[in-house]
């Protein structure tokens, strides 16, 4: 490694999972870029009061703010899973504190790589494509 002057990390954008916040610990299992919100929700909504499933409600915020037409609208895309994710449970606690955050691939492997084994709070971000 003494020879080694820079490492690039590349990935695929969609995939993604969620850090406990200020740290790099995984708190749920990854999600790839081919994950598609309607065919893998765990619930059908039958238990819900609208009768719809926790898919089925995230696809209906995206199609009322997300325009016509964007990719963030994909059933495979970041913003689907980030918000199914919070469907099965909450992202913040009870106090409204953020818990979670989302970390896409390519980010978090870069990240273990810079800081990987450091004790102090992490600052997860990631470019504005994603």
């Amino acid at each position: 490694m003494a020879r080694v002057k820079s490492i690039c990390v590349s990935g695929t954008s969609a995939t993604c999972l969620l850090l406990e916040k200020g740290t790099l610990d995984v708190s749920r299992i990854a999600r790839m870029y081919n994950f598609d919100v309607l065919a893998n929700s765990k619930d059908n909504g039958k238990n819900s009061k609208s009768g719809k499933g926790p898919s089925e409600r995230v696809m209906e915020l995206i199609e009322q703010y997300v325009p016509d037409k964007h990719t963030a609208r994909a059933t495979t895309g970041s913003l689907a899973k980030l918000l199914l994710w919070n469907e099965e449970e909450p992202l913040v606690d009870d106090e409204g504190v953020v818990k979670e955050m989302l970390c896409h691939q390519s980010d978090y492997i870069s990240l273990s790589l810079m800081y990987g084994g450091v004790d102090e709070e992490y600052v997860v971000s990631s470019d504005w494509h994603n």
